[in-house]
């Protein structure tokens, strides 16, 4: 049984060391995605999604950087389902629309197809112009409204950036502010559409942008990686999923597929965990447990594809659809909440929210009971993840600054420590043996005469 949290964070009992060091993300394994409530509603209503990428020259000066943004984008497209529309906007100085699309488009995957092929081919060039780029994106909201082509439940507009606006000359936070309110103003689908943006940590701009417009904003470091970016846009519109009643024994089956561990399939059955102590409740990540298919084929007395066909069915028929709200709408502390658990602290607008114990998630009772310092996490915080583990991500040995780690993980004597040992026992062994054949003598006095031989022989 293992547990996967929408930050990455992953747990599992019992526990064993990984053969990889900092790969496994559970955020992007088939389980998990399968109880992510964003990506199982089909009854209620597909998903507008406008998807906005920074192409400019910034992005292209950090392959990693580069990288991510790819990958963000990816996922996002991927996420979505022939229920749902999506358009793709890249933008530098100017912007360009993938596909040539003039309105948002069934994502089918012919048309996931066209657009990560454009995320791939991305060249970023030339200066970052915001304004053009949240035209662009509204401009293709709004054909798909007059042609009645959008469809009746949630609309994201995905932003993601690095740096500051530099063009054109003099663009501020409350020009693109009043750029988005006058857009908006103008959109049908407003009240159902909200805003998430990305950008570098230290883009103030952006910060302002996103307070000024109640957008969602996340900031990004060199130790972000894709699949934090789409924590705040899964969490989002999973609001609501908790507190339905239709909901509470809410169980997702996936499977026949290969497990991380190595050659081996079966299924997993994953549960959706939510933080109730908010209103409304949160969630937080989902909690799986896995079955070999062999172990299944026994059961079934039959293997191969007659045993898979049979389990195919049996996920088919357990299949469930949560009941969704739509639209999801939040103001004031609740907002806030959801910008917190987007980024701390950092992402809150109205700091005053954050006494707001029915909005805001609150420690857990008698924590301070508990040590804080298991495996010298507190010491550790704030640390890049190789020097918190030891190792370097996606390599299965540790670091020559670490302990050296043998097989079920377990540090190393030093050869000093080794030595020091084998002495400390030579001196007990000697001590008992001295007690045992020295009748009479009290331990004390086979001590001194111990110490008596040992000066004699000097």
């Amino acid at each position: 049984m293992y547990y996967g949290a929408l930050d990455g964070a992953f747990r599992i009992f019992p526990a064993r060391q990984s053969e990889y060091c900092g790969v496994y993300d559970p955020r992007s394994r088939p389980w998990f995605r399968a109880s992510v409530p964003w990506l199982l509603s089909n009854s209620t209503g597909g998903r507008d999604v406008m998807l906005i990428v920074d192409n400019s020259k910034s992005v292209g000066e950090d392959k990693k950087k580069k990288a991510m943004f790819q990958n963000a984008s990816k996922i996002f497209i991927e996420s979505l389902t022939e229920q749902d529309r999506i358009a793709l906007v890249q933008f530098n100085g100017d912007a360009q629309i993938a596909g040539g699309y003039t309105a948002l488009v069934q994502a089918t995957k012919k048309t996931q197809e066209v657009l990560i092929k454009a995320i791939d081919e991305m060249k970023p060039i030339g200066r970052t112009n915001y304004e053009i780029a949240f035209k662009t994106g509204f401009d293709l909201l709004k054909n798909s409204s007059s042609l009645e082509d959008e469809t009746n439940c949630n609309t994201a507009l995905i932003f993601i950036t690095d740096n500051e606006a530099n063009y054109p000359a003099g663009t501020s936070a409350a020009k693109v502010i009043a750029l988005v309110e006058e857009e908006m103003a103008s959109f049908s689908r407003a009240d159902s559409t909200q805003i998430f943006t990305y950008s570098a940590n230290n883009n103030e701009q952006m910060k302002a942008i996103s307070c000024g417009t109640d957008a969602i904003w996340m900031g990004m470091t060199n130790a972000t990686v894709a699949n934090d970016l789409i924590e705040p846009y899964f969490s989002f519109f999973s609001i609501g999923l908790g507190d339905n009643p239709a909901n509470e024994n809410f169980t997702a089956w996936v499977g026949p597929y290969q497990f991380a561990t190595g050659k081996v399939t079966g299924i997993t059955s994953s549960a959706m965990v939510y933080d109730r102590t908010m209103n409304p409740a949160q969630f937080i990540g989902a909690v799986g447990a896995d079955m070999k298919m062999e172990k299944i084929e026994e059961i079934l007395g039959v293997t191969g594809e007659e045993a898979k066909l049979a389990v195919q069915g049996a996920m088919k028929e357990l299949r469930q659809t949560p009941n969704i709200t739509c639209p999801v709408q939040l103001e004031g502390c609740g907002l806030e909440a959801a910008r917190y658990w987007t980024g701390g602290h950092a992402s809150m607008c109205e700091m005053s929210c954050q006494n707001d114990t029915s909005a805001m998630p609150q420690e857990c009772s008698g924590k301070d009971e508990y040590p804080d310092n298991l495996w010298n996490n507190t010491k550790m915080e704030g640390e890049p993840y190789q020097e918190r583990t030891c190792c370097k991500i996606g390599e299965s040995e540790p670091s020559k600054e670490c302990p050296d780690l043998d097989i079920y993980g377990v540090p190393k004597l030093s050869k000093m420590e080794i030595f020091g040992i084998i002495c400390g026992l030579i001196v007990f062994f000697e001590l008992v043996a001295c007690v045992y054949w020295q009748s009479g003598f009290s331990f004390l006095e086979c001590f001194k005469c111990r110490r008596k031989r040992s000066a004699s022989r000097v």
